[in-house]
């Protein structure tokens, strides 16, 4: 099935009656992606369909999953991880926060905290992510991995350290692989988007990688601002090789990698 654009924004109307579905900063080509996949995974035929779907509490929690963009490996650019390893996370101040504000899957959370914990940090920085379903929220503070990833994830892991250490972080369930809790422990999810997440923590980092690449200008902007205001002076960003940060916010940052787009506010 395809969308028209008018159908598009008849779609994002509707939805935005219901909790954590206002999507109306979300660029039309992205949210043409989105319906497209899950119209085909429900097999959902029309329209009127996929409204009264939406009426089921944990139909619509699905939903929402699908519509957020997945992270789909764990270490993922092998050199970006290196690269904060061994010129950033030790020069951060101690009871601090790493916030990853748009998160769908444990894979950025759950590298971050293998690196932490090797680097003797997990007790000094936390981690903090959010998501606007308990679905995700649940599989990320418990660090749920399925299996169609494990490999992947164990060879980037490899090209990071050259060792292998990687499955004695996991266990493996029937269904899934399980992180050991000493990875888990350090890890927040809040239900919640990213303009909610943070009350007094001490964001130190935010690692944003490519999010704001399925928004439209004007909410890219609103969401940079945001994210600007909740970081520390002094405190790094990473917001990844394809995004761009605006001029208006750029200028108060200082480039601290411009291979891996990691900013210091000043």
């Amino acid at each position: 099935m395809t969308f028209s654009i008018i159908e598009i924004k008849e779609i994002v109307s509707v939805v935005s009656a219901y909790e954590n579905m206002n999507y109306s900063g979300y660029s039309i080509s992205f949210m043409k992606r989105r319906l497209i996949k899950i119209f085909e995974m429900y097999n959902i035929k029309r329209i009127p369909q996929f409204y009264e779907m939406l009426k089921d509490t944990d139909t619509r929690e699905k939903i929402i999953c699908e519509i957020l963009v997945d992270t789909t490996e764990m270490f993922r650019d092998p050199a970006f991880w290196r690269y904060l390893r061994d010129n950033i996370l030790k020069t951060m101040q101690p009871e601090t926060t790493i916030w990853l504000p748009s998160e769908n899957t444990p894979h950025e959370a759950l590298s971050l905290s293998i690196i932490l914990n090797e680097q003797n940090l997990n007790n000094d920085i936390k981690i903090l992510c959010n998501n606007p379903t308990q679905i995700c929220c649940n599989n990320i503070r418990e660090g749920i991995i399925q299996p169609m990833h494990f490999e992947i994830n164990q060879m980037n892991y490899k090209r990071l350290e050259n060792f292998d250490l990687f499955e004695n972080y996991f266990t493996k369930e029937v269904n899934y692989y399980k992180a050991d809790k000493k990875l888990t422990d350090n890890i927040l999810c809040k239900r919640t988007d990213f303009s909610n997440a943070i009350n007094d923590e001490k964001v130190g980092m935010i690692l944003s990688r490519n999010q704001a690449l399925c928004y439209n200008h004007n909410f890219s902007e609103q969401y940079f601002e945001i994210l600007y205001e909740k970081l520390v002076r002094g405190g790094f960003w990473a917001v990844g090789i394809k995004e761009k940060l605006p001029v208006s916010i750029e200028e108060r940052m200082r480039v601290v990698s411009d291979t891996e787009k990691i900013y210091k506010k000043i």
